[in-house]
């Protein structure tokens, strides 16, 4: 009798409809369950293996379709990241070809500047600026063809101690 039965409460939603009866089933994904399904019935009922082997059926096809949804919102993501690495490798392969003219100038400059003028620390520190630069160019050309990049600590205060800004008169 399972009103003698104190392990397990009703609850509200199934005693607002006077159920009685009923049986659930898991839904469940490759790698994690999407939920439960369960059948419900006002009447008393005794539900039999073939009853279960149905709504186990009809929680397997729900979860295929879910799997493949999620499958397919992967390939759209998947899509999209593709099309960024294209964007940024052709972004990073003629900004690298700038930097390179810059950074010839740049050395061509300094040749004709005593080490001792003003404008030869101006013109070192914008040669490591574009250094640096071409650096980062580097690893969006490695992101854009799939490579593997290193990640690295950087100290943002180190960083901005590296910069300096110049005006120029």
């Amino acid at each position: 009798d399972h009103s003698k039965e104190t392990r397990f409460t009703t609850s509200p939603l199934l005693k607002e409809h006077k159920v009685d009866s009923g049986i659930c089933v898991m839904i469940a994904g490759r790698h994690r369950p999407f939920g439960i399904l369960g059948a419900h019935t006002k009447s008393k009922r005794v539900f039999t293996e073939d009853d279960i082997h149905f709504l186990q059926t009809v929680a397997n096809v729900l979860a295929a379709a879910i799997e493949r949804k999620h499958s397919e919102e992967e390939l759209i993501r998947a899509q999209k990241l593709e099309s960024v690495g294209i964007l940024a490798g052709g972004i990073s392969h003629d900004f690298n070809n700038l930097m390179t003219i810059v950074l010839g100038n740049i050395s061509l400059a300094k040749l004709d500047i005593n080490p001792e003028n003003e404008n030869y620390e101006r013109l070192t520190e914008a040669e490591k600026a574009i250094i640096r630069s071409r650096d980062l160019t580097q690893k969006l050309l490695d992101f854009a063809q799939g490579a593997a990049i290193d990640k690295e600590a950087i100290s943002i205060s180190s960083l901005l101690s590296d910069s300096v800004c110049f005006v120029l008169t």
